[in-house]
This record gives C-alpha cells, structure tokens and sequence, in this order.
C-alpha cells in the first residue's frame, strides 16, 4: 500500500476547477472570502467571518479521493510519520548510549531511552 504524505503539487486554476467540480461549498465560499479581501501592507486579509462558514474539509477528501485527474508518484525519502515515542527516538540523533534528548536532561547509566525534556530539568537513572 501507499501512504499519503500529503504533499500535492496542481496549477492553482487545476486546483480551482477540481474543488468547483466536487466540493462546490467550499469553493463558493473560499470565492467570497476572498472577494471580500482587505489589504494590510504586503498582506492580503481575507473576511474572516465568511471564510470561518467554510467547511473543514481536507483536501484528500474534497477532492483528490473523487477527482480522476490525479496520479500519484511514489517517493522513497526515508518518511516517518512520527506519531508516537519510538519514532521520535528512532528519528533523532542518538548520544554515544543510544539515547535522544530534547531540553535539559541528565542521563545516568540510561541507554537507548527517549527523554522529552523541554519544559523542565529531567533526571534519568537507568534503564539500561
């Protein structure tokens, strides 16, 4: 199977015809919003209580799961979806003992061990 990383790459006017065709809601609203734009200095504002009535639909699902002109490249780029502890230390850079550490940490006889530190001084001893 595939995973989906979510990285699309379209013409904006591609894109633009692909949400009209199948998430038409989305489309009338996002063309409203910014109809009602304001500019502040080299920002382009969008109304905001008019964009907030938008549906929170991704992508995949407003369009590229129900659109037949898409294809998919694959890409071998060593990709982890770090979504739990064990990825995070199997992505991070290890120490001479196998351990990674995020903030101030103090490790005593602890190896291949994953400490999230950020926010407060934390004290490790063991496991081995």
């Amino acid at each position: 199977y595939f995973w989906n990383s979510g990285m699309f790459m379209f013409k904006a006017s591609a894109f633009l015809k692909a949400l009209e065709a199948h998430a038409p809601d989305i489309h009338t609203i996002c063309k409203k919003a910014i109809e009602k734009t304001e500019k502040d200095l080299d920002f382009v504002r969008v109304d905001k209580d008019i964009f907030a009535s938008c549906p929170s639909d991704s992508i995949d699902y407003a369009v590229m799961e129900k659109t037949s002109e898409a294809a998919m490249v694959t890409l071998d780029a060593g990709w982890s979806d770090v979504g739990s502890w064990s990825s995070l230390w199997e992505t991070g850079e290890k120490d001479a003992n196998g351990n990674v550490t995020t903030g101030d940490a103090l490790l005593e006889g602890t190896t291949n061990s994953y400490v999230n530190a950020e926010h407060s001084l934390v004290a490790v001893i063991g496991p081995k």
